[in-house]
């Protein structure tokens, strides 16, 4: 049912071509203008379609669901993004951010939000980046905008945001600017540092985003195979997924050829990238696309086991194919109405059955309409 992941620890040598040599699975460190010292992963990848069984429900447990309170007369309600930090659940639904507590009630509103650049830090202030304006607002504890931060006055178009743990913005480029993909801020929220150059503008937009969880930034270079992970703003590490020796969809462009493979990538490849990664102590989760599907994979760190392929659980897995977010030793999952009504009208049949008897029984609960949607259900692994 679950299966093992070969990791090796690789080290890589700048100015040159890469160079890359098997260690021991100690970690190795290496000096780098921009990027410091840090240590580096790689994951391989065997089966790029699956590795790993659904988990039966004695393999997990669902530890607490939690139903949140939204205003009525939402039309949606389903979060775009959600983070449980600071005893508070944030989430964005319809450019709005909505802040509940541990149980669920609504405890304040804020917004405007656009795109996908929110972060939420050490006091409980919200920071979002609207790319089109090019302005980082940011949200108190009460809702109230508390300040609105200009990045074309000192950072020229960036096209995403980052939030390390202590505070600092990270910013990367699509287009050559500043002669740097990948910049970050002093205290001052001034212009520190480039931490990857730019060589030439990138041909189209590849998958990129950055990450928050538990004091670590991870962020998805553009056209890259590699995630960058972060403690506050030093480089911890770089964790690379061989995707079984293949190549991503596109070619890496100069600027990020020593994070990433060197080969020329062909386009006959199925592999479009990773399109998330997360990290606590406990876990890694990531997730790739693959013959334009989503691909997931969460590592339990102990012991490098995968305890997940394409579905995570038997029984009625899709209720749990929207997002994630990895706290702690937890998995929490967001559960929306629609993914549930779906499986209420499908046809009641031998196979439907199967599905609902190898669910938990939180989720058959779900199904029989005695939980209340949107809900977060937090769930540990046997």
């Amino acid at each position: 049912m679950i299966k093992k992941l070969k990791t090796k620890a690789l080290q890589f040598t700048f100015g040159l071509l890469p160079i890359f040599c098997l260690m021991a699975c100690g970690p190795d460190s290496i000096n780098s203008i921009g990027l410091g010292n840090y240590k580096t992963e790689t994951y391989v990848i065997d089966d790029l379609e699956c590795q790993s069984q659904p988990l039966s429900k004695d393999q997990y447990s669902i530890d607490r669901v939690c139903s949140l309170s939204y205003p009525d007369g939402l039309l949606k309600i389903y979060p775009d993004w959600f983070v449980v930090k600071n005893d508070r659940i944030y989430t964005l639904e319809q450019y709005k951010f909505y802040v509940f507590d541990l149980k669920g009630k609504l405890l304040y509103q804020a917004g405007e939000a656009v795109g996908r650049n929110s972060f939420v830090d050490n006091e409980g202030n919200i920071h979002t980046f609207h790319e089109s304006l090019q302005k980082i607002f940011v949200y108190n504890s009460k809702g109230e905008v508390s300040k609105v931060l200009y990045t074309e006055k000192e950072f020229d178009s960036p096209n995403l945001m980052g939030l390390t743990n202590n505070g600092r913005y990270m910013f990367e480029f699509i287009r050559n600017t500043n002669g740097y993909a990948l910049t970050i801020c002093d205290k001052s929220n001034r212009f520190q540092r480039g931490l990857i150059p730019f060589e030439k503008e990138h041909a189209w937009m590849g998958i990129s985003r950055f990450f928050q969880n538990e004091g670590r930034l991870s962020h998805i270079p553009q056209h890259s195979d590699s995630v960058l992970v972060f403690r506050n703003d030093t480089l911890e590490k770089v964790v690379r997924v061989d995707f079984k020796g293949q190549d991503i969809m596109h070619k890496n462009p100069e600027a990020l050829e020593h994070i990433g493979k060197t080969d020329e990538v062909h386009d006959s490849t199925n592999i479009l990238g990773i399109s998330e990664y997360q990290e606590t102590e406990s876990f890694k989760y990531f997730h790739y696309v693959y013959k334009n599907r989503i691909q997931r994979r969460l590592i339990k760190k102990s012991t490098n086991e995968i305890l997940s392929g394409s579905n995570f659980f038997e029984g009625f897995d899709i209720l749990f194919n929207n997002s994630f977010y990895l706290s702690g030793n937890q998995l929490i999952a967001i559960v929306n109405e629609e993914n549930v009504e779906r499986v209420r009208n499908a046809k009641r049949d031998d196979v439907w059955m199967d599905n609902y008897n190898k669910s938990a029984p939180q989720v058959q609960a779900l199904i029989d309409g005695k939980i209340k949607t949107p809900a977060l259900f937090y769930i540990s692994f046997k």
